[in-house]
């Protein structure tokens, strides 16, 4: 009886350990690899916010060669008086520090799109601290 139970006992642990959730071992960057549609623009200092349509703006982002290709679909050239100005093209990004507000801020080129927080489905990037514009984004 004592070897059955010590059997039984071995058996749950080797089953229990063998199992482990992949999720946990994704990067920002699996996270941040794909396509994203711009969903809301924020200026919190103003008040003034924007909601686009899904497909409006995209976002395609190749992590490995650090390529975001930008598609807007509203108009040819974007208005001047939307907050989303990114003309259709693509560029190149980096991911770094930004002077002690973020450990992460998201950079186009020369342009800085502020702190980045990936939450599975969702993508935020904020210049709040330098009274700007959050952008969020949906998969």
């Amino acid at each position: 009886m004592k070897n059955l139970q010590l059997f039984l006992l071995l058996a749950t642990g080797i089953i229990m350990s063998g199992c482990h959730n992949d999720d946990d071992k994704k990067t920002q960057a699996d996270i941040l690899n794909g396509t994203w549609y711009l969903s809301k623009t924020l200026s919190p200092q103003s008040g003034v916010s924007e909601t686009y349509k899904k497909g409006d703006v995209k976002w395609t982002i190749n992590e490995s060669q650090h390529k975001l290709v930008a598609t807007d679909k509203r108009i040819m050239i974007p208005e001047q008086t939307s907050m989303y100005d990114l003309p259709n093209d693509t560029y190149t990004y980096t991911i770094s520090a930004w002077g002690g507000t973020c450990d992460n801020a998201f950079r186009i080129e020369e342009l800085n799109f502020g702190c980045i927080t990936l939450d599975g489905e969702s993508l935020t990037l904020t210049t709040e601290a330098a009274d700007g514009v959050r952008y969020s984004f949906v998969r």
